[in-house]
């Protein structure tokens, strides 16, 4: 989301605002993202590590960045069907529609979704990368969930958790 820069230079949005660019629902909450420091990946040392979660890595943030604050709902997806910019509609299999997580959507989809969204706000969106990601993901925390180390229970949609989607 490019247009960061121009907002933050004008101090009109500070750590934690939320920023919404059309004011119809159809797009998401924007959140801003400080700049910072973390160390990227997994230790060697964690259970169930993958190797593709290493080596750890220092790694800089230097400028501050826009995040949607959820992720994108069926509502905002359908907005964007529902006006021509989006080509595909998902399946919810079944859970519904609404403000639950768009599911069922590939890359390419994405990329019109974010076009239709660019254009209709008239600043430029983007996925994170994957550094800006993990940072955002992380809060802060240097722990493998950013509640802690260990799932619980009602926290993740994973076997053994405890939510309803268990193994589903």
């Amino acid at each position: 989301y490019n247009g960061i820069r121009n907002r933050m230079t004008d101090a009109s949005l500070k750590r934690g605002d939320v920023k919404r660019d059309c004011g119809s629902g159809a797009c998401p909450e924007m959140v801003v993202i400080p700049p910072g420091e973390f160390m990227m990946g997994s230790p060697g040392t964690e259970n169930d590590r993958g190797a593709d979660e290493g080596p750890q890595r220092k790694v800089t943030i230097a400028s501050p960045f826009l995040v949607s604050k959820y992720e994108v709902t069926f509502a905002e997806w359908d907005a964007c069907y529902d006006a021509g910019g989006c080509s595909f509609q998902p399946s919810h299999n079944g859970w519904g529609r609404g403000r639950r997580p768009v599911i069922n959507v590939s890359w390419n989809d994405i990329q019109q979704y974010i076009k239709w969204l660019s254009t209709k706000t008239g600043m430029t969106y983007r996925l994170l990368t994957e550094a800006e990601w993990e940072y955002a993901a992380r809060a802060g925390t240097t722990t493998r969930y950013s509640w802690g180390s260990d799932p619980g229970e009602g926290n993740a949609n994973c076997s053994g958790c405890k939510m309803q989607w268990d193994g589903k």
